[in-house]
């Protein structure tokens, strides 16, 4: 599930994601067990997401959810101004995406989902 914000300042929205990736990437398995920590190393974070795992284990979540780098949330998320969003979903559509699973922020959620489906 990516959040999704449009408009110029929705980018700032990025950082509501860092919990809930903290708790994949740090706490949805013991070390060499956890599937999203070994999608995180696969894109490239290796030493962020043993960071953010020993963060979360012990204890720490809030630690672990501000090790979560902001190109991560950048990547994990679909939110900015509309232009940019925009670019991101035909990515997806171009690799071969026939579903995105989106948590709308703002003020008006249906009207967010709306805008994104017609692009699609």
């Amino acid at each position: 599930r990516r959040l999704l914000a449009i408009g110029e300042d929705a980018a700032s929205a990025r950082d509501l994601a860092r919990p809930q990736i903290a708790l994949y990437v740090g706490g949805m398995g013991a070390p060499g067990r956890n599937f999203y920590n070994d999608l995180a190393v696969a894109y490239g974070y290796e030493e962020e997401a043993r960071k953010i795992q020993e963060l979360y284990l012990s204890g720490r979540k809030r630690d672990a959810a501000a090790a979560v780098p902001d190109e991560f949330c950048e990547f994990m998320t679909l939110c900015g101004p509309e232009g940019y969003v925009r670019e991101r979903v035909e990515a997806f559509r171009e690799a071969g995406v026939t579903m995105l699973n989106v948590t709308p922020v703002g003020p008006e959620p249906a009207r967010l989902i709306e805008t994104v489906k017609s692009w699609l």
